[in-house]
């Protein structure tokens, strides 16, 4: 499930009312995330501790998975470790 940025049901508040009611703000955070405006412009989104590490594993899971395509590409074009650090070698 994705992240919902400024979804239908991202809640928005300006960052004065951030401020004032940051209680109802991380109340709020615990069920949507919370997207805080300056001029009516997005500087923070306020989401919860559930989320938020759920958004980091997803994140890592999808970089092993491209990582993992970039290394089965580079054995089926001939790019070994040693052939690799000859390029490095080459370089210094």
């Amino acid at each position: 499930m994705p992240l919902n940025q400024g979804g239908p049901t991202t809640r928005y508040v300006s960052a004065r009312e951030a401020k004032q009611s940051l209680g109802k703000v991380l109340d709020s955070a615990q069920q949507e995330p919370v997207t805080i405006r300056r001029q009516n412009r997005a500087v923070a989104v306020v989401l919860s501790a559930q989320e938020y590490a759920r958004v980091c594993a997803q994140n890592r899971e999808e970089f092993l998975r491209f990582a993992d395509r970039q290394s089965h590409q580079a054995k089926a074009r001939g790019l070994s470790k040693s052939t690799l650090d000859e390029i490095i070698a080459d370089e210094e």
